[in-house]
């Protein structure tokens, strides 16, 4: 009798632990089916997101609700209509991505009408799950895209009107950008009395406004002596000028931003704006270049021009698809007229031959230039001043002679008066033994550095 009540004790004692061990099992807060499987449903889109609790940070409940309707908003499927204007220009790969991009970050900032399902947590993480109605932010979005066509061809109407050709292509950007949401969608609209496709009716009439613009250039032909300047005509410069002239009608656009690029410099841009003639002018301090022709050519920066109206990206892609007008001009390249002026010393004594000047001579010959001796039919006057010191001071042997020659060298622009390069050189040393041959072995030495080092650097700075 004993020994069955102990058995009973034993196994009451050992169903107790079982039961004990089968209670710790259990899971108090169990992931529900949304953490585990993202529900799919026709009638709603779902957004689900979850953040990691990070010691130190108090924004996770946060970072899942973001990421939740980042989701609901990635469920919202984006398609480009073949009626619609980016269907036009859905080739261009920059404009297809901006976009989509343009359409993500709008969901994302403007969603309405999505519910909070549910919220998720333990010690690690915590999860958001959001619902939004399909037919509900359809109904939204009708009303949002109904007032985004009303604004576009508000906009365009007032563009209509305004007599500037300028303020009317900025007006029409306006139009765009009020709908550039929906550009990938058939929005219509009654433009006097017509239904048509508002962003294709702004675009094409954007379109025809910037064709009737012209860029003509002052000649298309302009002959400038090599090294020297392009200005803008003053009292104080009479030298070569080019420019170019926006029209409308052969009226002046002023104001209008450009872009001129020379040939004679890769990747060279300059910016301007055209006067109160519409007149856009090039200046260049030199024209260098080894070719005999470098062509410049200017179009209106259509892009900056929208950027008055609109600085979003994909309605300034838009844009670029325009065509901008363009026009060229071609710069003959004539050889320059140098004028040299020697003054080359042996000591005391002038050289006879100036042995530097003949250098410079031939060197210059060699590369097509023409030199004069009239200073008054030179574009250029290479000045060259040289003269040699005796050595043998402290540390020199008195075993030969030494000597040491200096020189400057000079090169003005006649027709601005500027320095166009300036270098002066000491201590080109000659030995010999005496003083008249270690002077002239200065000179063959100056000579040397002459044609391996001054001249090409005059050649590079001045002319190409």
């Amino acid at each position: 009798m004993r020994f069955v009540s102990l058995l009973l004790i034993g196994l009451l004692v050992g169903c107790g632990s079982q039961q004990q061990a089968t209670t710790k099992l259990v899971d108090e807060n169990p992931r529900p089916s949304w953490v585990r499987q993202k529900p799919i449903s026709p009638a709603y889109y779902h957004g689900i997101g979850f953040a990691y609790k990070i010691p130190g940070r108090d924004d996770h409940t946060q970072m899942a609700r973001n990421n939740a309707l980042n989701d609901l908003a990635g469920e919202i499927s984006v398609n480009i209509s073949s009626q619609s204007l980016l269907y036009q220009v859905e080739s261009n790969q920059r404009v297809r991505d901006t976009y989509k991009s343009t359409i993500l970050s709008s969901s994302n900032a403007s969603l309405e009408g999505y519910e909070l399902v549910g919220v998720w947590e333990n010690e690690r993480e915590v999860w958001n799950f959001y619902r939004l109605s399909k037919a509900e932010h359809e109904r939204i979005q009708r009303e949002k895209r109904q007032k985004a066509v009303d604004m576009a061809v508000a906009q365009w109407e007032r563009a209509e009107r305004e007599p500037d050709p300028m303020r009317r292509f900025t007006g029409y950007v306006s139009a765009l950008d009020a709908i550039k949401v929906y550009l990938g969608e058939p929005l219509t609209a009654d433009i006097n009395g017509e239904r048509v496709f508002i962003a294709n009716h702004v675009m094409n009439t954007m379109r025809r406004l910037v064709d009737e613009w012209t860029v003509t250039p002052s000649q298309h032909v302009t002959p400038i002596k090599r090294g020297q300047a392009i200005r803008i005509p003053s009292t104080m410069w009479d030298g070569a000028s080019i420019f170019f002239t926006v029209n409308h009608n052969r009226s002046p656009l002023i104001n209008v931003p450009c872009v001129l690029s020379y040939s004679g410099r890769r990747g060279h841009r300059e910016e301007a704006l055209t006067d109160r003639n519409g007149h856009v002018y090039f200046t260049w301090e030199r024209i260098v270049s080894q070719r005999s022709q470098e062509h410049l050519q200017v179009h209106v920066n259509l892009r900056e021009l929208a950027r008055e109206s609109s600085d979003n990206e994909l309605i300034l892609s838009i844009v670029d698809q325009l065509r901008e007008p363009t026009a060229s001009t071609t710069i003959d390249i004539i050889p320059a007229v140098i004028f040299i002026r020697s003054d080359e010393r042996l000591f005391d004594e002038r050289m006879n031959g100036s042995p530097i000047q003949a250098a410079f001579t031939s060197e210059l010959r060699k590369d097509g230039f023409e030199l004069t001796r009239n200073e008054a039919d030179a574009d250029f006057v290479l000045e060259l001043n040289a003269t040699t010191r005796t050595g043998n001071g402290r540390g020199e042997t008195t075993q030969f002679t030494t000597a040491y020659i200096d020189m400057t060298v000079q090169l003005i622009d006649q027709v601005s008066g500027q320095i166009a390069f300036s270098k002066q050189v000491e201590g080109i040393r000659g030995v010999q033994l005496d003083e008249e041959r270690a002077g002239r072995e200065a000179f063959n030495r100056a000579i040397r550095d002459v044609q391996r080092e001054i001249y090409p650097d005059m050649r590079r700075k001045a002319f190409w």
